[in-house]
C-alpha cells in the first residue's frame, strides 16, 4: 500500500489499539501532509472481504488455473525436449553401431574396429539409460482445476493467521499494481483504495 499524495510505503506507525498503518512521509520525514492513519484491522478485513469476493469468481480461478498451469508445463517442457534430442543422438550411434556390425561381417575386423564398436555401443547403452530415467520423470499432465484452487483458498483466514510475512508476501505477488490510500477529506477522514 501506498500514500495517495507522496506514493510512500504505508507503514506501522503506532501499536495503539491493535495497530494503525500511515504514509511513511507523514509520520517519519515530515514530508507530505496525508497525516491520516488507517487501523490495521480494518485493512485485513477489507481485504479479505475483496479476497473471497475475487476467488468467488469463477473468471479469477480461471485466471488462476491458467496462469499457474502455465509455470507446472513451462519448467517440465525441457523434459521433452531433452527426450527429443536424446533420442537423435542415439539414433546417430545406433546408425553408427550397424555400420561398424555390417564392416566387420564383410571380413574387416580388426582391433581398432572392435574398439570403436565397444565405445559406439557403450555411448548407446548410456544414451538408452538417459531415455529411460527421463522418461520416467515426463510429465503425466496433471493439472490444477478452478475447484482444487478454490478449495485451497477458502480458509484464507487460517492461511493467513500462521505466517504473516509469507502471507504478505503471497497476496502482494496475486496484486499487479500497487494498492494506492487516498485520502477522501468529505467523508470525515477515510481513505478510498485504489488500484
Amino acid at each position: 500500500m501506498v500514500c495517495g499524495e507522496c506514493g510512500a510505503n504505508f507503514m506501522t506507525i503506532s501499536g495503539k489499539g491493535g495497530g494503525y498503518l500511515g504514509c511513511r512521509n507523514a509520520h517519519r520525514v515530515g514530508s507530505c501532509k496525508n497525516r491520516r492513519m488507517v487501523l490495521i484491522r480494518w485493512v485485513e478485513y477489507t481485504l479479505l472481504a475483496e479476497l473471497r469476493e475475487w476467488i468467488d469468481n469463477p473468471e479469477t480461478l480461471e485466471r488462476i488455473c491458467k496462469r499457474i498451469n502455465g509455470q507446472i508445463n513451462e519448467k517440465l517442457s525441457v523434459i521433452p525436449d531433452k527426450i527429443r534430442e536424446i533420442e537423435k543422438e542415439l539414433g546417430k550411434v545406433q546408425k553408427s553401431v550397424d555400420n561398424f556390425v555390417s564392416f566387420i561381417a564383410e571380413g574387416n575386423a580388426s582391433e581398432t574396429v572392435a574398439t570403436a564398436l565397444k565405445k559406439a555401443e557403450e555411448k548407446k547403452s548410456s544414451f538408452e539409460a538417459q531415455l529411460f530415467n527421463l522418461r520416467g520423470r515426463e510429465p503425466k499432465r496433471l493439472f490444477l482445476t478452478p475447484y482444487a484452487i478454490k478449495g485451497d483458498l477458502i480458509n484464507l483466514d487460517t492461511i493467513i493467521g500462521q505466517d504473516i510475512p509469507r502471507a504478505n508476501a503471497y497476496i502482494k505477488s496475486m496484486f499487479v499494481d500497487v494498492i494506492r490510500m487516498v485520502p477522501i477529506a468529505k467523508d470525515g477522514g477515510y481513505y478510498e483504495a485504489q488500484g
